[in-house]
Parts: C-alpha cells; structure tokens; sequence
C-alpha cells in the first residue's frame, strides 16, 4: 500500500498563498494527502527597556503584541484547515517563529519528512529578487523536495489550463 503524502504549503494570509493552496485542491490533491500548514512568524520587534531607567517593563505592550499576533495566527489556520476539510483531506497546521521566513519553512519541511511543497510567488522582478530576496527563492533552492511554485498570474493569461479555450 502507498504511502499518504505530505504536502506542505507555506501560508501567510496573502493572497498569492491562498491561490496556491486552491490550486493544490483543484488540480493536485488526492484524499489520503496530509496537508501540513506553514506559517512562519518573523520575531516580535517589542519594546525595549533597559536597567538603567529603573524596573518599568512594557509588559503590557508585550502583551498587546502577543496577543495580536496569536489572534492573527488562529484566524488563518481556522481559514486555510476549512478549505481542506471542505475537500475532505486532513490537514495540520504548524506555526514557527524565525527571523528569516525561508529558512522556517525549509526547517518544517525537514522535520516533518514533507514530500511536496506548494507555494506562491509574489513574481518579483529578477532586479528586485537580486536585491529583496524571496521566500520562494530561498525554498527553492535549499529545500530537498520537489517544489510546485504557482505564480501570481496563474489563471490570467490565455495560456492557463484555467480558461478553456472557446468553442470547447
């Protein structure tokens, strides 16, 4: 008997994510898949303080922080775990913190034995993926999997198995 696959998709409330993770459903899925959300938090930039002002940690701010960060966490995974279960294919979601989101992603990918990772590409411009870096660069090539990067235009251009051609 075959072994289910997982599948990872990085996941971080843009647009170009969630077209990823509709492409994976529509074209690619197969129920005994193992979805595996990844969701990589960059650090918290908190509020300093120092010994020398005296003992007044932001704690409350610290709080605010966590809290709002949490709450944004909870509302994607309960969005992208409801697109699987409406497929009925089952689904984890894993949050991670990391300075750098290509190598959190890349980490989850190794841990969890991923087979297949389905992203998307904001398609930056070769100058500014020189400059800027990207998170699908990165993936791609230090990931050991195969990688499926649905770009930002897919289902745009008339060339896209999205649109039929007339007449058909």
């Amino acid at each position: 008997m075959e072994r289910p696959r997982k599948v990872g998709i990085p996941v971080d409330g843009s647009e170009d994510s969630k077209k990823a993770l509709r492409w994976f459903l529509d074209n690619a899925a197969d129920p005994s898949d193992t979805v595996i959300f990844i969701h990589v938090q960059e650090l918290l930039d908190l509020p300093l303080f120092n010994l020398k002002s005296g003992l007044n940690i932001p704690t409350e701010q610290w709080m605010k922080a966590i809290t709002e960060r949490n709450l944004i966490d909870e509302e994607l995974s309960n969005e992208v775990t409801s697109m699987c279960q409406e497929k009925k294919i089952y689904c984890e979601y894993i949050s991670v913190t990391n300075k750098k989101p290509g190598e959190g992603i890349v980490s989850v990918v190794t841990e969890m034995n991923i087979q297949l990772i389905v992203m998307g590409s904001r398609g930056l411009s070769n100058l500014r993926r020189t400059i800027l870096g990207s998170v699908s660069d990165y993936v791609l090539h230090h990931a050991q999997v195969p990688i499926c990067i649905v770009p930002r235009e897919y289902g745009l251009s008339s060339h896209s198995p999205a649109k039929k051609p007339p007449n058909e």
